[in-house]
């Protein structure tokens, strides 16, 4: 199923909204809690539906479960689409190349990858919101093998494909020209599914260029995260909050 599938699915399930497995959860709104969520199992999958709740939520980023995307907090980011669209983001290597690590996509969507977190460009404001500046980085064990930081950042144009894949390395600093390629933009999808953009407003003397972030794979066959062209959809993505019980973090695979 495509991106524009998908989002088809979406609205038809809601719309529809069969009564005979109609599961509805009661919102709530404390504790960082964004939206109310009714979910119910349509053609063997579990849909989940989200309501926006409050005005002061209006421009923040939900997880799964709803509730606020914090700073600082490990989640997984999963694809939105279930079944054939695959799994997690992890840490992920080329064949010929040891360093810098890329992000990468599991092939199964049981498999959630490694943890992010993130952090504002603002620094002041702890919950994660849409459309403004943000930074992602891998958290939890690695192997040694390449010791540059686990921050994401868009690479220059590599030369044998043309595009710009998003790798690991990025800078850790705060918000200046010098750390551009490490800003990324989360954007509101279909349901409780984000997309990411890179379109960094951290460099006001800078041209800012806009590009959605989407799938593709390379030359080693890996699924892995680049800017687009123009063409196409981003691909949807949702966030998982990874708690002590249900933390899958795993070493560098080739995957």
């Amino acid at each position: 199923m495509d991106v524009d599938g998908a989002y088809a699915f979406y609205k038809l399930a809601w719309k529809t909204k069969p009564t005979a497995h109609l599961n509805t959860q009661s919102a709530n709104h404390e504790n960082h809690n964004c939206f109310g969520i009714p979910s119910f199992r349509l053609l063997n999958h579990t849909i989940i539906l989200s309501v926006w709740c409050g005005q002061r939520c209006r421009r923040c980023c939900a997880g799964y479960s709803g509730e606020e995307i914090i700073t600082g907090v490990p989640y997984y980011v999963v694809s939105g689409i279930w079944g054939a669209g695959g799994g997690g983001l992890a840490i992920g290597r080329e064949i010929d190349r040891k360093c810098p690590e890329i992000v990468v996509q599991r092939r199964f969507d049981r498999d959630r990858g490694n943890p992010v977190i993130f952090s504002n460009a603002d620094d002041k404001d702890d919950v994660v919101r849409v459309s403004s500046d943000v930074k992602i980085e891998f958290v939890g064990p690695r192997d040694r093998l390449c010791l540059t930081s686990t921050v994401w950042k868009v690479q220059d144009v590599e030369e044998s494909t043309g595009k710009r894949w998003v790798e690991l390395g990025g800078a850790e600093g705060g918000p200046s020209c010098d750390t551009k390629e490490s800003w990324f933009k989360i954007v509101k999808a279909a349901g409780p599914m984000y997309n990411f953009k890179y379109c960094p407003s951290v460099c006001d003397s800078s041209t800012t260029t806009c590009n959605e972030i989407n799938r593709a794979q390379d030359i080693d066959g890996q699924t892995r995260l680049a800017l687009t062209d123009g063409s196409g959809s981003a691909w949807p993505w949702i966030f998982i909050k990874a708690d002590e019980a249900n933390k899958r973090i795993r070493q560098v695979v080739h995957a």
